[in-house]
């Protein structure tokens, strides 16, 4: 018996021993398996937290370019109405108050403008934030003063208005805020709404995610996330949007990271950048920075504590509540928040029910994501394409200064779509289109540029790339070439108006015409080129010598594949509007050609100079021969073909230019400018057929209807240094007394040699005109038989 026990308790101790044994074992390789297991997580958590540190420091959001039309600069003596000021304070979202208190604001009185001027960064000094007041007088700028301090402003630059952006590939746009530019009390409504123990927790909420599973299993359901500011983040920076138990625990572990590298600051700045607040379109609006602007048309610090629940409250959900979209659930979902505020001490009880009666206030209009002048755009993308790659430009988030005048490019819109309207109504055709652009000529800046009678079009650029025949708007640079002779060829030489035939090697013949069909015989080449005159145009031409001609247009930069036949001085010549500006720059800048230009200056996203576009000019004509041409020009417009002008502005405010019609009346053109403005305009049909229209009657009127718009100040004749205005009977090319009937004021060269009277008509007169005429023939026959 005692054996049968004492066997029982041997084989028991077996047994414990080989249990202990496996426990042993187990445990054994239970820590060996949490060891590995261990390695293996911590392996890959100083991989994630690598990439967290490399993605976070590194990382440069894809910030489109943006596009700013020219700065409105106020000045005392500023030509300036209060209309236009307060229109200016409007196209930049300021809010009309009766006392300013804040940034963004005017307030307006009959002859004084206070306003509160937001700061921003100019390419070449910052302006600062200040609060200054605009005096006054009738249609004139009388006194510019800093409030605060009561000094009086030399100039003053107001920020200027974005026209447009250069998106990324993928459509998300945000407009980047530092943490030192985010409102104390927006910053404390955030973290209280999305996450009280932000400057608590170490990345992860152990109590919010203990409060968050209460909520949620008293509820039976998801009503509540414990997501941390830092979780969000990372969930929205670096994880895909699948969810998952593994994707859960490495948000957490990258949070934890996260945390542990960089502080509260940083990490919120990033969050207020990154977040998505709504859908433009097909574009995605990120950030606080840009959701402001977009559903409210002001900066986040210029937001109320109204304004800023609604911006928070969509983190929940950005489209259920879009305050565009759903008004009545934006409007729920901002109480609450309004109600999560007061509760936490950051609103009082009567701020907190008096936002929530009020309405949610989003902007007016409509928030501009596209471009609304795709034509001068579309200049200011194939400039920068010279300098800058795609890549740079979608997403370096640079900021490009142009030289639009919103205001006037506006204005010409308008005035394109009503006067197109108009010429085919009292006309009764259809079908046509026009274009053209404004330029400052001293500078080069294109000012406006319209391309199509619809403002809006996005397509064929017709100002950029409508090359088409410029008929006698080319006859100014024709007449140029004889006028740089001044020894032979003066603005009282005659010409003759007679039929002419030319024959090509092949054997076809050319028999230009006058638009009226008829000769005119012997008259000064002023009178010639001031009533466009084709015949005495292309004798001239002959007498040059039509390759002479070409050459000079080629000179000029009328193109470089000009063919020297006859008709070129007729205007078959192909150019663009835009080309045909930079051309007529020669005549308004005293003979300097100047490129043009839509950018000033290129900055990064730091606000860093990264390019400046200058002034580059090149010296083509001679400024007397320039003062010789400009003075036909201006009589032009006071006798000749563009008189339309002399009776929309006055006859005593001198402006210069030239019309063109091409054959079959195909293209009307006209060319001009004052002392300020220079503009082209082009009425025409795309598919090229008749339009009934001559420069007068098309572009002369669209050009007068915008330049009523453009602050245009009349043309000042400069003569150079070598000429001299005397008075000339024009029909016998003499010099006589000033008070003669048929005594003109022209330039004269100092090379011009040119017979003097002291009466008015003499027989000597008219010798020397006679003679004057044999030795032109005698000449022109030499040269042929040279």
């Amino acid at each position: 018996m005692a054996k049968k026990r004492a066997s029982k308790r041997s084989a028991r101790r077996k047994k414990s021993i080989k249990r202990g044994a496996i426990v042993t074992r187990g445990i054994f390789y239970l820590r060996h398996c949490l060891f590995w297991f261990g390695l293996i997580v911590a392996a890959y958590w100083l991989w994630l937290d690598r990439q967290v540190a490399t993605t976070f420091e590194s990382r440069q959001w894809d910030l489109p370019a943006r596009v700013f039309a020219r700065p409105v600069e106020l000045y005392p003596g500023l030509s300036i109405s209060r209309e236009q000021l307060i229109s200016a304070f409007e196209q930049m979202d300021y809010r009309r108050v009766g006392v300013v208190q804040g940034e963004g604001q005017y307030a307006a009185s009959e002859r004084r403008i206070e306003a509160h001027i937001r700061g921003f960064e100019f390419w070449d000094e910052p302006q600062p934030a200040q609060r200054v007041s605009i005096d006054l007088a009738g249609d004139m700028l009388h006194a510019l003063n800093d409030l605060d301090t009561a000094d009086a402003i030399d100039l003053l630059r107001l920020e200027p208005v974005e026209i447009g952006r250069i998106n990324p590939i993928q459509f998300e746009d945000r407009k980047l805020l530092q943490f030192k530019e985010l409102p104390t009390e927006f910053v404390a409504a955030l973290i209280a709404v999305e996450d009280r123990r932000f400057h608590q927790h170490f990345g992860i909420d152990l109590i919010g995610l203990a409060r968050a599973m209460v909520a949620n299993l008293r509820a039976g359901g998801l009503v509540q996330g414990g997501s941390t500011l830092t979780q969000q983040l990372v969930k929205n920076f670096y994880l895909t949007r699948e969810r998952t138990i593994r994707r859960k625990l490495v948000e957490m572990m990258m949070a934890i990271s996260l945390e542990l590298r960089y502080d509260k600051d940083e990490i919120l700045q990033a969050y207020v950048n990154e977040v998505f607040l709504g859908q433009d379109g097909n574009r995605a609006i990120h950030g606080f920075g840009l959701a402001a602007e977009f559903y409210f048309g002001k900066p986040l610090g210029e937001l109320d504590e109204g304004e800023w629940a609604v911006l928070i409250g969509m983190v929940k959900g950005p489209s259920y509540y879009d305050p565009r979209k759903s008004g009545d659930a934006a409007k729920k979902r901002r109480n609450v928040v309004l109600s999560l505020l007061q509760k936490q001490g950051l609103l009082t009880d009567r701020r907190a029910e008096e936002l929530a009666a009020g309405p949610l206030r989003v902007r007016r209009t409509a928030y501009q994501s596209g471009n609304p002048h795709p034509a001068f755009l579309r200049l200011v993308k194939r400039q920068l394409a010279r300098d800058y790659s795609a890549d740079d430009l979608q997403t370096a988030g640079l900021k490009i200064f142009t030289t639009l005048q919103l205001e006037l490019q506006q204005k010409v819109e308008q005035a394109t779509s009503v006067t197109v309207e108009s010429i085919e109504r009292d006309r009764g055709i259809s079908k046509l289109q026009a274009a053209g652009l404004i330029v400052e000529p001293r500078s080069g800046d294109v000012l406006a540029l319209v391309s199509d009678k619809d403002p809006s079009y996005d397509g064929f650029n017709r100002a950029l790339d409508a090359r088409r025949p410029i008929g006698s708007v080319v006859k100014p640079f024709v007449y140029s070439l004889a006028l740089a002779e001044p020894e032979r060829y003066n603005l009282a030489s005659p010409l003759n108006d007679a039929a002419v035939e030319w024959r090509d090697p092949r054997g076809n013949t050319w028999t230009p015409r006058n638009f009226d069909g008829r000769e005119h015989g012997r008259l000064s080449l002023i009178e010639a080129l001031t009533r466009s005159l084709n015949l005495a145009t292309v004798n001239l031409a002959f007498d040059l010598g039509v390759e002479r001609v070409r050459d000079h247009l080629v000179a000029l930069g009328l193109g470089d594949s000009i063919n020297p036949y006859p008709s070129i001085v007729l205007g078959a010549v192909d150019l663009s509007p835009y080309e045909l500006a930079e051309s007529y720059t020669i005549f308004a800048n005293q003979g300097f050609r100047v490129p043009l230009r839509s950018i000033v200056a290129v900055t990064d996203r730091n606000n860093s100079k990264l390019r400046r576009y200058g002034l580059k000019l090149s010296q083509v004509l001679q400024p007397d021969t320039v003062a010789l041409i400009n003075h036909a020009l201006v009589r032009v417009v006071q006798r000749g073909t563009g008189r339309g002008l002399a009776r929309d502005f006055g006859s005593d405010f001198a402006l210069a230019g030239k019309t063109g019609t091409t054959d079959d009346n195909r293209d009307s053109w006209f060319a001009g400018f004052g002392d300020n403005r220079l503009a082209v305009t082009w009425i025409g049909r795309d598919d090229n057929s008749d339009t009934g229209l001559t420069g007068s009657s098309g572009a002369l009127r669209l050009w007068s209807a915008w330049m009523k718009n453009a602050d245009l100040r009349p043309y000042k004749a400069r003569y150079g240094e070598k000429s001299t205005l005397s008075p000339v009977d024009l029909r016998t090319a003499v010099i006589v007394p000033a008070h003669c009937v048929n005594a003109e004021s022209i330039p004269v060269h100092a090379s011009t040699r040119l017979m003097r009277s002291d009466q008015c008509s003499n027989s000597a007169a008219t010798q020397h005109l006679e003679q004057t005429e044999r030795d032109g023939f005698l000449q022109r026959l030499q040269r042929w038989f040279d």
